[in-house]
Order: C-alpha cells, then structure tokens, then sequence
C-alpha cells in the first residue's frame, strides 16, 4: 500500500532520528532503563515524522460536498455580492442559496441511489453522526448540559464499582501444569500481526495510526520487535500505552438519548501497545491450544471456536435429554463489567496454575496496574 505522503524522507528522517544511542542491526535491551529510553526514542521519532510529513486533517468546507456543483457557487457567490444593494436583495439572495442546494442534493441523492448497490444505500439509515453529546439527564431528573456532571454521570454508568477481594487459591484449582518456555518476538511474526489490523481504527493518545505504522514497519520493524521483547524481559508496559481515550457514542434505535445507557463506550489506545498486545494475546491462545490448558468444553478466548459451537452444543444436550425422557434446564449468568473488575492476584494464580511462562505472567501484571481514561 503506497500512499503519495509516504516519501523516501519519513524513512530517511527516522533512520538518523529513531535511535540516539548504538543499537544497530539487532538490538539487545540488557536494562528497563534501556527500554524506557527506545520506548520514548520510537515514540518521538513516529510523532515527529508525522507531524513534519504529513499533513494536518481540516474540516470540509460546504464546497467540498459531494452534491456541491456550479450552480451552488453562483448562487454562494450572488449571495456575497448581495449584501451591497441592501437587505431584502439580500434575503431573496439567501433564499436562492436555499434553494439551489436543496435541488442540488436532491439531484446528487437521485444518481448516488442509480449508480449504487442496495447495500451502499442502507448505510444512510443510520444517520450522521454526532461529534457530542447534547445533554444528559442525570438522576436527580434534571437536564445537564455541563461537561463534568455528564462525565460523571457516564461514568457511574460504565464503570461499576470494584468487587471486594477475591481469595486468589481456590479450593478447586486444577492440577499445577509444568512451566512452559517463552520464546521472543520475531519480525516477520509482529509483521503479519500488523498487516491483519484495520487501517480505518482511530488512533490513541500518540496519535500513531495503523497505515502510518504499516508504511514505517521496514524502518521500524527491528526497533519495534527489540522493544516488545525488552518490554516482556523487564515487565514493562508504558503509561501512554495505559492510557484510554475514551469515545461515546449513541446507540442505535433508542428511544431516549438523554440517559446515560442509551450511550456506550470506545477506548481508544495506542496502536503499537495494542500491537503488544495482541502479540501476547497470540501466544497465549497458541499455547492453550498446543499445551490443552483449558477443557475442552470451554469455548471462549480458543481459536476456531466460537458461540455457535456452544449453541450446538447446548442443543445437542437438550435433544440428547429429551430422547431418554430427562428434564433439562439452562443458568445463565450475565456479569456485569466482568473484564473491567478481574482480579489480579486471581488472574496471576490461574496463569502460574497453567503453566504459562513468567514473563507473560509478570508483563499481564505490569499490563493491568495504574490504568488510566480520559472521557
């Protein structure tokens, strides 16, 4: 994928700029401090190629709509010059205006539709999107158009409050499996890791996006793979790889949009910490996979397995009850904020009961502690 912005300079640019100490061909991170230092060296050396190369996003201007055309801009320009010949030409001025691009988007819509598929036009359904938030009710029954009483109000919503403190060793923990052996990050590995990730996702805090990250990867791709093998080595996670940006958006087809649950959220991350992450992520399914960790009648967080396969399963039982005249019933749980509440010293256990290495268990450790969000 080639983009016209992405010249022979940004690589120039990051090959003198992206390390200010001697890592050459194979960098090797004895220390933390030698991680934190090519953690900040990468990361300032992305931001400030993008910053210098690439250009800033402005908001479109009227003219730059698709349904704009030459009778929009003589009417626009009529409506400029009306303004000397006094009020009502200048009325009768705006009303054209009105008029012209009313006819001029009907126009458009009418050949968009004709030379569209169906499934093109179904996407206007959802209507445009909104850039805020206009007002929430809080639980007083009052309106609030005040940043901080909404921010709390989301909040109250989307985060629940901590459980108390759950036991780590519990009575019926499985049999304590071998430790198994880690072996580092390889660049062809993060490579195609990064090449399966959506170009479209809005970037983090860094603003550091997936294309830019995928133009640079041969630049970038020893430095990259030398930190996340010294980030793992020394149970490090960086605090801008921590931090969440959190985005709300409006569910669809609620009825009411001035309480806080017609809304969820989106964290948005760091792409290269979430590039870490799904590295780890990798490894921890392949070795659930190879190793047996989990039994087989668990479906979630194992490849090639999903809730339809749960489903049949749970069919299969249901059918298999009814031909033997056996009752048969379903408990399901629905836990709320089950992954935003996981308890660590729980979650630390049931990694070292199944064998996994300990940096894994010591980077998930680094990975979950001082967690921050901006709403």
């Amino acid at each position: 994928m080639q983009d016209p912005y992405c010249s022979y300079n940004i690589s120039q640019y990051l090959e003198i700029k992206i390390i200010t100490y001697q890592i050459l061909e194979a960098p090797i991170l004895h220390t933390l401090e030698l991680t934190k230092v090519l953690f900040l060296d990468l990361t300032t050396a992305i931001q400030q190629a993008n910053n210098k190369f690439f250009p800033h996003r402005k908001p479109p201007r009227a003219c730059s709509q698709p349904w704009w055309d030459a009778a929009c801009t003589q009417a626009a320009q009529t409506l400029r010059t009306a303004g000397l010949d006094g009020p009502n030409t200048r009325q009768h001025a705006h009303c054209q205006l009105k008029k012209t691009v009313q006819e001029a988007k009907c126009t458009w819509a009418a050949k968009a539709i004709h030379n569209s598929s169906i499934w093109d036009v179904t996407q206007w359904r959802h209507g445009r999107r909104l850039s805020h938030i206009q007002a929430l009710r809080l639980p007083d029954g009052t309106l609030t158009y005040d940043h901080n009483p909404m921010a709390s109000a989301l909040s109250a919503r989307f985060f629940v409050p901590p459980i108390p403190g759950l036991s780590a060793t519990q009575p019926d923990n499985p049999e304590l499996l071998p430790e198994r052996d880690f072996e580092p990050f390889l660049n062809i590995e993060l490579g195609e890791y990064l090449r399966a990730t959506s170009s479209t996702s809005a970037p983090g805090p860094s603003q550091i996006s997936w294309p830019i990250l995928k133009w640079l990867w041969p630049v970038i791709s020893t430095h990259v793979t030398a930190l996340f093998n010294g980030c793992l080595a020394h149970a490090f996670h960086p605090p801008l790889w921590k931090h969440a940006l959190v985005q709300v958006i409006p569910k669809p087809g609620k009825a009411d949009y001035f309480v806080p649950k017609s809304y969820c959220p989106i964290s948005l991350l760091d792409c290269l910490g979430k590039l870490l992450e799904k590295a780890v992520a990798k490894r921890i399914t392949h070795d659930i996979d190879v190793a047996e960790v989990l039994p087989p009648n668990q479906f979630g967080s194992r490849a090639r397995s999903c809730c339809l396969d749960a489903a049949l399963t749970l069919t299969h039982h249901v059918t298999l009850a009814h031909k033997i005249n056996w009752r048969s019933g379903a408990l399901l749980f629905d836990i709320s904020g089950f992954f935003d509440n996981i308890s660590q010293e729980r979650l630390r256990e049931i990694l070292c009961n199944r064998g996994f290495n300990s940096l894994i268990i010591e980077w998930v450790d680094a990975f979950l502690m001082d967690r921050t969000l901006q709403l």
